[in-house]
């Protein structure tokens, strides 16, 4: 089946899934959100649609203020940016009403449940591994995709790993596999990451 993606759209969706568990999914959301809403000064949403629940502790672990965003319950802004935790699909329709410039959606690495989100993003994002424990995943993921004969372009990332798997992986796949910057902390970026988002969604 062929999902067409369009940027017609007045807010951008970005979707972004993990080849598998612990490639970095949230922390790469949370830092393209922040890049959005402090460098770029978009009006910028984080939506959690997975069951990992990284999003109530976060709201915890930083005692921020809870927002009443028109009646979706137990939202939350950090650093200028509106976090929606563990929002499932028919609750989106409300979050597409606020006017967002950009809406990210944490995928996490819940395929089946997630697919159809993510192949009507905007933008999609695979974040993979190439820990040797882990590159069964982004393989078998990679030739998932080609299944469903998409024709948009995806953008592969990484944050682990060998540098010579990924020469291997991208040589053996025909695809270009960006390495995240690493930042010891999402919510705080440095200047050498903003080039990286803006090839990402700019």
């Amino acid at each position: 089946m062929n999902y067409k993606r369009s940027l017609s759209k007045l807010t951008v969706t970005v979707g972004i899934i993990g080849s598998s568990s612990g490639v970095g999914t949230t922390h790469l959301a949370i830092m393209l959100a922040g890049f959005l809403s402090s460098k770029e000064h978009k009006k910028t949403a984080l939506i959690e649609l997975n069951h990992a629940g990284a999003f109530s502790e976060i709201k915890e672990i930083y005692c921020v203020e809870e927002i009443n965003l028109d009646e979706i319950s137990v939202n939350f802004r950090l650093n200028g940016v509106d976090y929606y935790p563990r929002q499932s699909g028919n609750q989106l329709a409300e979050i597409f009403q606020k006017s967002y410039d950009y809406l990210i959606f944490d995928l996490g690495s819940e395929w089946e449940s997630n697919k159809n989100e993510f192949l009507r993003c905007n933008i999609g994002c695979i974040v993979g591994s190439f820990s040797e424990w882990k590159l069964y995943q982004f393989e078998r993921f990679v030739y998932m995709l080609k299944q469903l004969e998409v024709k948009d372009d995806f953008h592969f990332v990484t944050a682990f790993g060998l540098h010579k798997l990924k020469k291997n992986f991208e040589k053996k796949h025909h695809i270009h596999i960006d390495v995240v910057p690493f930042e010891p902390t999402p919510f705080v970026l440095h200047k050498e990451t903003f080039a990286f988002f803006e090839r990402l969604c700019m």
